[in-house]
């Protein structure tokens, strides 16, 4: 459903929105107040998502090196330990979480 009643309608809308920008600079003034916060907020909203995704990604590789350091320090059960790690946490603790997609292991 279209928000336009009357297009020919729009022609004679548009005149009197200039008529009150020329005519009522109150008016004016809060549409530039609103247009200078919403700006303000959406670049608040930008930072703090970039923030986010920062410390999302520096947690995400701290974890990948303790995982390196714990998995370094036990080659003492050879070559199939990464493997069978990889498995164990697939098949119990990322299921669980519906972390798998489609074979591939998202963090």
């Amino acid at each position: 459903m279209s928000m336009i009643r009357d297009i020919n309608l729009a022609e004679s809308g548009h005149k009197k929105i200039e008529w009150a920008k020329r005519n009522m600079p109150l008016l004016a003034e809060i549409e530039k107040d609103f247009k200078e916060i919403a700006k303000l907020i959406k670049q608040d909203i930008l930072a703090t998502r970039n923030k986010v995704m920062v410390i999302a990604n520096n947690e995400v590789l701290s974890l990948y090196f303790r995982i390196g350091k714990i998995a370094s320090e036990n080659t003492k059960y050879g070559n199939s330990f990464v493997k069978k790690l990889s498995v164990y946490l697939i098949s119990g603790l990322l299921i669980k979480s519906r972390f798998i997609n489609q074979g591939s292991v998202i963090i």
